[in-house]
């Protein structure tokens, strides 16, 4: 591929054009896109090999780009999915959307359910999941997360955790069918 760090659009236009002066000005400018677009692609390189890169990348590249929510607990692969994903959430920030993409990262399996979809008050949504949060550091960070991404009117009322559980249960029941019958003696008039 061409290193276009030393091209000059300038220096490539014709004798006729050099002296224009609107002319050179949209060369420069084209000049410095053309470089920036230069940085970008060295800068595909390493996301294209972003699954194995070392974590000491992940973690230099998670700085560079400002991921949001970092912890050095997460697995290797989290930290990976952050730091892939970080200029995608950046756009998308403050919807629901990113807000259950961060949760699902760290609760496994997450949904977010909006004021209007279960009777709540106005501007307030909450996280539905099915795995048991095991500590409060957990909690700690999902509510630190859900803070850093959403948006600034809406507010986390509350983390439901369903868990769906096996019971027997039996029951049982009788009839009875009673008739009363009374017997009168003979020639008994009623």
């Amino acid at each position: 591929m061409p290193d276009f760090k030393d091209v000059s659009m300038a220096d490539l236009l014709p004798s006729s054009l050099k002296n224009d002066e609107r002319t050179v000005a949209v060369a420069e400018a084209a000049n410095e896109q053309i470089q920036c677009i230069d940085v970008q692609r060295e800068l595909l390189h390493i996301l294209a090999n972003m699954d194995w890169s070392d974590e000491d990348i992940v973690e230099l590249l998670a700085w560079q780009w400002h991921v949001d929510f970092w912890d050095d607990s997460l697995s290797l692969a989290a930290k990976r999915t952050l730091v892939k994903n970080s200029i995608p959430w950046h756009r998308r920030k403050g919807t629901p959307a990113v807000v259950e993409e961060m949760a699902r990262l760290i609760l496994g399996s997450a949904k977010i359910a909006e004021w209007f979809e279960y009777g709540g008050k106005p501007y307030f949504f909450r996280i539905e999941c099915t795995d048991l949060i095991q500590d409060t550091a957990t909690f700690d960070r999902v509510t630190e997360l859900v803070s850093a991404v959403k948006n600034v009117r809406s507010w986390l009322e509350d983390i439901f955790v369903y868990r769906e559980r096996k019971m027997y249960l039996y029951f049982g029941g009788a009839q009875r069918i009673a008739k009363t019958m009374t017997i009168y003696p003979e020639g008994t008039v009623l």
